[in-house]
């Protein structure tokens, strides 16, 4: 009977699993939704180039280039604040082409599929037209499949809207451009061209994903191939994103989900020689204009030279013109950004607090002191646009002897990254760290309920070791979480470079409905023969244990396994088991479990818990009854 009693319960655990809730229907999804319109031109110096982002233009010849001329323009639009204004005007010349397009890509199949028919929608007027031709071109983005919907010598002064249909033909890459050609014929010609709330639909259907327990965090770039242009799920599957240059992608991703937060990096302390003119957007400094006029801004070591690294020269932050000019720069582009940011990060603190060859700042206080005087007018700045100040430590964690630790006590910082919270980076078989560089990471998060706080776990390629990794980075994160606390996923093991940090979907082992935190963290079994004991926090919708002591050597007396007995019946995430009351659990180092009340677990398109798939199960799936 007690057999049957048990079967029974988990038979109904896997119905509750896998009941299929329909993801209710959504919007149908505008592909240049925030893009179409036509408001902001984003650039590191404020000044920008006229052509809204992230349209591109062609001319032909190349010397109507000359007498073309870009406006946002704020006085005339249909909506939002600004439309974009074209203009050129010649007295003689051949006949020509001004394009003025932009290229949306559809990656898969949520979005446009070969065959299908897509629907373009504008708004546009003209004036001082004469002598030239207006044409809409939608075409296939390799050339395929060109179609010209509207072509005419006489376009409306007045607004209007248009609306065209569009067979999407088969292209490599996936996706269509879309083209308007102002095309003077020879002769004297002239004309000014408006447009506004461009909308490019289909019949796909925007859904969200179920509430997580956990928020996510990755840093997104379009042409990575792990990213491939898909906006849709990084706006979809993430909480906050992070951009290294244009923050224009973020504009159709918040459109869809507005709760989604932000954040660009800098490389708040060095200036990099390898980009630009014109700088790269994540230097504050600017390399080419202090080489230039401002040589004194360079640091330099005891040796005599340039304290740089692979094309990177850390900056005299103390010096009062230099801090005052990249703290200018970067809040100078939070007012000008393509879209609002809620947080910068400040990366390479720690090349700067930590190289003692300095010929300027020899010891630790007076480095101390540069970083306090540079952040204290930033944070001054930021404090105007709302945006946040987020240090990366890297690896380092934020303890009393580590000079992270006096910025954020002096309320300089607003938030924490930390790089290698629960695995050190760098390492494709990644064990966990010590116990003691664990707890330091747990105890910055604990001690800092109001500061934003994003944690890479680290990330292991084993696949032996896949899940095992991944859920004992999750719990701990679940012992520490509060309101402002995000898992970053990022994975340093791809392809022929360790150190090359690509951004990474979360599947569904993320999906876990815990609910929200019922109380802080408890520790059992606390011993003095081994550091550390059975972390416990209970949530709404069950608990997480974890299991922190030892270190991955496995040194004597350095470790413990630990048994819990279960007061009810539990999913449990790792080993993806419905468990009965008086199951008893065993916890070896290193290890973590995530347990689930039966009755919070959904299924289906929006999210939910999945089956045991092909990543191996822990060692300690000795579940005894």
């Amino acid at each position: 009977m007690k057999t049957m009693r048990s079967w029974l319960l988990v038979s109904l655990s896997w119905c509750l699993l896998f009941s299929l809730a329909p993801a209710q229907e959504g919007e149908l999804i505008n592909y240049l939704a925030g893009l179409g319109e036509m408001e902001h031109d984003d650039d590191p110096s404020g000044i920008g180039n006229g052509i809204a982002d992230p349209y591109e233009t062609v001319f032909t010849p190349t010397n109507l280039q000359d007498i073309t001329s870009f406006m946002i323009d704020r006085d005339n639009f249909v909506s939002g604040v600004a439309s974009q204004k074209i203009s050129f005007s010649r007295s003689s010349g051949p006949a020509g082409t001004i394009q003025f397009q932009i290229r949306p890509r559809f990656p898969t199949s949520e979005y446009p599929q070969p065959g299908q028919t897509v629907t373009f929608k504008f708004w546009a007027r003209t004036a001082n037209w004469s002598n030239t031709r207006l044409r809409l071109r939608l075409v296939g983005l390799d050339g395929n499949g060109t179609a010209t919907p509207l072509s005419t010598m006489n376009p409306s002064s007045n607004w209007q809207q248009y609306q065209f249909t569009y067979v999407l033909p088969a292209s490599n890459p996936p996706g269509m451009r879309v083209v308007f050609l102002m095309e003077p014929n020879e002769g004297a010609a002239s004309g000014t061209l408006w447009l506004d709330k461009m909308e490019l639909t289909c019949t796909q259907r925007w859904y969200s994903r179920a509430p997580r327990s956990i928020k996510l965090f990755c840093y997104y770039k379009p042409t990575t191939p792990e990213a491939n242009y898909d906006w849709i799920t990084f706006a979809r599957e993430f909480d906050m994103i992070g951009i290294v240059g244009s923050t224009v992608e973020l504009r159709r991703m918040h459109e869809y989900n507005p709760n989604l937060k932000s954040l660009t990096y800098y490389d708040a302390f060095y200036s990099i020689s390898t980009v630009g003119p014109p700088p790269a957007i994540y230097d504050p400094f600017w390399y080419h204009f202090c080489w230039d006029n401002h040589r004194d801004w360079f640091l330099q070591t005891v040796f005599g030279n340039y304290a740089i690294r692979e094309g990177r020269y850390l900056m005299d932050i103390g010096n009062p013109e230099c801090g005052k000019w990249a703290a200018d720069n970067i809040y100078n582009r939070m007012q000008v950004a393509n879209y609002p940011l809620d947080a910068i990060q400040m990366d390479n603190l720690n090349d700067f607090a930590q190289l003692y060859s300095l010929v300027r700042y020899p010891t630790q206080a007076s480095r101390t002191a540069a970083l306090v005087k540079y952040l204290t007018y930033l944070h001054g700045l930021l404090e105007n646009t709302g945006t946040k100040i987020v240090l990366n430590g890297a690896g380092v964690p934020y303890t009393p002897q580590n000079v992270h630790y006096n910025l954020l006590r002096r309320n300089l910082l607003d938030g924490i990254l930390i790089e290698g919270w629960c695995f050190p980076l760098y390492t494709p078989r990644a064990e966990a760290h010590t116990f003691s560089q664990w707890s330091d990471h747990l105890m910055s998060m604990v001690d800092n309920p109001g500061k934003t706080f994003i944690a890479y776990t680290g990330y292991n390629d084993d696949p032996n070791r896949k899940r095992a990794t991944r859920y004992f980075g999750m719990a701990s994160y679940f012992l520490g979480q509060h309101e402002e606390c995000y898992q970053y996923l990022d994975r340093h093991y791809q392809y022929n470079n360790p150190r090359d940090q690509r951004s990474w979907l979360p599947d569904e082992d993320y999906n876990v409905p815990i609910g929200q935190p019922v109380a802080p963290f408890q520790v059992y079994f606390n011993s003095a023969d081994w550091r550390g004991g059975l972390y416990y926090r209970e949530y709404t919708n069950g608990f997480v244990l974890v299991n922190p002591t030892g270190n991955f050597q496995y040194s004597w007396k350095d470790g413990a396994a630990f048994n819990w007995t279960l007061n009810d019946t539990y999913y449990e995430a790792v080993t993806q088991q419905t468990l009965p009351a008086g199951t008893r659990v065993k916890l070896y180092p290193k290890e973590a479990r995530i347990f689930i009340r039966p009755s919070a677990l959904t299924s289906g398109r929006d999210g939910g818990m999945r089956p045991v798939g092909t990543d191996a199960i822990p060692k300690s799936l000795e579940l005894k009854r």
